[in-house]
């Protein structure tokens, strides 16, 4: 999966000519930046790459690879609000153990308790008693 061209805001770095270091020196110093950003967890308030899959080989047969997002399926399926947040934690979770990719503050504990705590409200919702 490709990642997004982040630009980078940095001074001005001296040409070859100059006696700096040259592009292809300075693409890989950016490139390694990139890389090392990826790794670290996000957060942020809007779309984040920790809510979309690659699935490379679907269910059906002869449908093409395609980028799945819990958002999308969430709304295809006009969830509730408490399916919502046990689908959303279970993505997240699953997402930051299979492909390493995390939301800022998440942890297998918290997310623990989250499906716990919507699951209670999901229940009562539909009449179990608690």
């Amino acid at each position: 999966m490709s990642m997004p061209f982040i630009p980078l805001k940095a001074p001005r770095v001296p040409c070859q000519e100059d006696g700096g270091i040259g592009l292809e020196a300075l693409a890989a110093i950016a490139l390694k930046q990139r890389e090392q950003w990826a790794k670290l967890p996000e957060d942020s308030g809007g779309s984040c790459n920790y809510y979309k899959v690659e699935v490379g080989n679907p269910t059906t047969p002869y449908e093409p690879a395609y980028t799945a997002e819990c958002n999308d399926v969430i709304e295809a399926l006009n969830m509730t609000y408490a399916e919502a947040n046990m689908f959303k934690e279970i993505w997240r979770t699953a997402a930051a153990r299979t492909l390493g990719k995390e939301k800022a503050g998440h942890s297998v504990v918290r997310g623990a308790e989250k499906i716990q705590f919507f699951a209670k409200r999901h229940a009562i919702q539909h009449g179990v008693k608690p």
